[in-house]
């Protein structure tokens, strides 16, 4: 009983992490849709559906990995959660603040989140690959 109280328990951060990525996603895709639709110009209704679509993508890729997790603790999988975490912070946050503020400084960090979520879908090749390696040397 306490084993699989344990593995319920094992990495459940990244489920919370994908909860409150999802609300966000909601929360801010209808302030876009309601609240900001008069009073931001259409190229900024655009760069918020593109930050809304990224921070929905990438909570359900955070869900499906920490779901993962509960079952396959691989090694490295917090490390790519992280990274996809302040990648899409990084992303979509430089288009909402750029969005919201105008200053067209936030529009220079958003290669810096993709550049993140690239690395982070990197690792994760490495990971599964480095874990597929192991499985096959056990068996």
């Amino acid at each position: 009983m306490f084993a699989m109280t344990q593995l319920s328990l094992r990495g459940s951060w990244m489920l919370i992490l994908a909860a409150l990525m999802g609300a966000a996603s909601v929360g801010l895709s209808a302030a876009a849709a309601h609240g900001l639709a008069g009073l931001v110009g259409p190229e900024h209704i655009e760069r918020l559906q593109t930050a809304n679509r990224y921070l929905t993508h990438y909570s359900l890729v955070i869900l499906v990995l920490g779901l993962f997790y509960q079952f396959r603790p691989w090694p490295g999988l917090r490390w790519v959660v992280g990274l996809f975490a302040v990648g899409t912070g990084i992303f979509c946050g430089a288009l909402y603040i750029l969005c919201v503020t105008e200053i067209s400084w936030f529009a220079r960090l958003t290669p810096i989140g993709g550049l993140t979520l690239l690395g982070a879908w990197l690792l994760l090749a490495g990971v599964v690959w480095r874990q597929g390696a192991q499985s096959r040397r056990e068996s």
